[in-house]
């Protein structure tokens, strides 16, 4: 084989400058062995030929040879070689008469009919059954050209042809297609010729581009998508924060709603609490003979000297003993925290608790002041927070924790007229009920 190759023959100064296919080069496809049990498909000759579209005039006007070409790459025998070739020498002739009434200029239509030749002859001897169908002896490229073999020449013209794309453009193109269609030529067999021919392809493609002036075109007509018909503040606004704004608004919508219902549920709590089941007074029995008893313990015996110091007032009955404290002293205006300065009482309290017997009830009582906040939408909130928190430390000190009961009774169960501040002053206390 000749070794004056025109793309890689180093010791040209001329040489062309093959670029690189970015992303590395990818093998070829092999063509499969032959398969003997592979049915024969139908006869190549038999076929009429298609026509092709959307290519350059030259390329139209052969576009039955190049699909003739695609249809042998992929044959695996041929009944009539003979009949075949004639037939392709009929639509070689019809393709240069085609070409010369498309005002094409004779030296590209020779030149044209000579790569196609090359191609064709090429393909067929390649084939499995072109060895033996005598194609050699008789080729396109000698009966049109009286040439042997094409597979240097090809290339040769593609870079004389390379050197005015812009005369020689059909013909580049022609000769791209063909190397796409499987040509070869001499690269078949030489050394590394595949990864040459990749770099010839891209050559000729980034030459014919650029001639056509031809810009990236996308891979999906489709590939950007629906246009965005939202509004401008949809679109620069994040999702979140609407909906940030809309658990807002649904926060204090249910504030509101929370404090309408309860300034409405303070009179039916009333009514309930109203509804109390008579108290059955059992007699005492009469007086026994006066004996005089042993010392007895109550809460008012322990609690002397705190009931001296007008910290708590104890009052003893027959079967109780309630401790009131003000709850001007417990809590401040409005709140259920315990004021540091009674805890001790409270303990005090406790622990006289835990050596007498019996229930202990708590209650917290309110004045008649509406309150509505989102911790104590009412008095009745407000009162049962208040006995919870003097019962929590009450309990420290108890045995069994147990036994206290707390309950909040707002405003129901006033000491005093609700008129005056000394009155309301009055009505807000803790009770805490010992039931013997």
């Amino acid at each position: 084989m000749p070794t004056d190759d025109p793309f890689f023959n180093s010791k040209s100064d001329d040489r062309t400058v093959i670029r690189p296919v970015p992303g590395g080069r990818k093998a070829d496809i092999q063509r499969p062995p032959p398969q003997a049990t592979a049915p024969p498909p139908p006869s190549i000759s038999e076929a009429p030929l298609p026509r092709l579209g959307r290519l350059n005039p030259l390329e139209r006007c052969a576009s039955g040879l190049l699909a003739l070409l695609a249809q042998l790459n992929n044959s695996r025998n041929h009944s009539d070689p003979n009949g075949l070739k004639n037939k392709i020498v009929g639509e070689i002739k019809r393709f240069q008469s085609d070409a010369i009434a498309s005002n094409i200029d004779q030296e590209t239509v020779f030149a044209a009919r000579y790569v196609l030749c090359t191609a064709l002859d090429e393909t067929v001897l390649n084939t499995p059954w072109g060895t033996n169908s005598g194609w050699s002896q008789q080729s396109l490229l000698s009966s049109f050209h009286k040439e042997v073999s094409g597979g240097d020449r090809f290339f040769q013209l593609l870079k004389s042809f390379g050197e005015n794309p812009s005369k020689n453009i059909y013909l580049l193109e022609l000769m791209h297609l063909l190397l796409a269609l499987g040509f070869q030529g001499r690269y078949r067999i030489a050394q590394n010729g595949k990864e040459k021919l990749i770099d010839i392809k891209e050559w000729l493609y980034q030459l014919i581009r650029k001639e056509r002036g031809h810009k990236d075109q996308a891979l999906s007509p489709h590939w950007q998508g629906v246009s965005d018909q939202r509004s401008p503040l949809m679109r620069y606004v994040p999702t979140w924060v609407f909906g940030t704004a809309g658990i807002a608004l649904l926060a204090i919508l249910f504030s509101i709603l929370l404090f309408h219902l309860n300034s409405k549920s303070d009179p039916v709590f009333k009514q309930v609490f109203s509804i109390r089941t008579p108290v059955i007074e059992i007699p005492e029995p009469p007086p026994a003979p006066p004996i005089l008893p042993p010392p007895v313990i109550t809460l008012s015996t322990l609690l002397a000297e705190e009931i001296s110091q007008n910290l708590v007032q104890v009052e003893e009955m027959t079967q109780q003993s309630r401790a009131t404290i003000q709850g001007d002293n417990l809590f401040s205006s409005g709140k259920s925290i315990v004021n540091q300065q009674i805890i001790p009482l409270l303990n005090r309290i406790g622990e006289s608790l835990n050596l007498l017997e019996g229930q202990v009830l708590i209650t917290g009582h309110t004045d008649n002041d509406a309150i509505s906040t989102a911790r104590y939408p009412s008095n009745w909130h407000l009162s049962l927070a208040r006995a919870e928190a003097v019962a929590e430390i009450i309990k420290q000190d108890l045995d069994q924790s147990d036994r206290i009961v707390i309950e909040g009774r707002a405003d129901l169960e006033p000491v005093a007229l609700n008129d005056t501040k000394q009155g309301k002053a009055k009505n807000r206390r803790v009770e805490i009920l010992l039931i013997k």
